[in-house]
């Protein structure tokens, strides 16, 4: 796990749960480096693919970390949770409309409208993480990458000739 502050290392370190305790025990701590571009995760992301170690961190988070990385595919993300880590949202005390605010983001969750639009975004992010890294491999120039500068071309040879029969027109 990157070494960010957080409170996990300590709670599973002090966790009454055996298997929790287990855990907190073979958790390495990778330190956070400001000067990478994901501040130390391609440190972390290195021990996943070069030894046996799995990554601690918010599953939605490094799951798009991973495909910004461009290794979504090469690992498995698993679904279920050490401990709940839940979105807040912070009013001034005494705001009025905090109630209708708790109301419809509870309607939203029961409805499942919450849990879609989540499936929907990780669903585009992937696809796009994917599409990002296929164009980065490489691919040779077809007839569709050079279209536009072929129509430029021919627009601006037309303007060229354009412009040449106006001034022999006049002189």
């Amino acid at each position: 796990m990157l070494d960010y502050g957080d409170f996990v290392p300590e709670a599973l370190a002090t966790s009454a749960d055996s298997q929790l305790l287990a855990l907190g025990k073979k958790l390495d701590l990778v330190p956070l480096v400001s000067s990478l571009r994901y501040l130390g995760q391609e440190n972390c992301m290195d021990k996943v693919f070069d030894t046996q170690y799995a990554q601690l961190e918010g599953y939605s988070y490094v799951q798009l970390l991973f495909l910004a990385m461009g290794y979504g595919k090469d690992v498995y993300f698993v679904k279920e949770q050490i401990y709940k880590a839940n979105m807040a949202f912070f009013f001034k005390k005494n705001t009025p409309w905090k109630y209708k605010f708790d109301k419809g983001i509870m309607r939203l969750v029961e409805s499942g409208l919450i849990h879609k639009w989540y499936d929907d975004i990780m669903a585009e992010f992937q696809k796009d993480s994917l599409q990002r890294t296929e164009e980065t491999v490489g691919q040779p120039l077809s007839l569709a990458h050079l279209q536009g500068p072929f129509l430029l071309l021919v627009l601006g040879m037309l303007l060229a000739l354009l412009i040449f029969l106006v001034e022999h027109i006049h002189h």
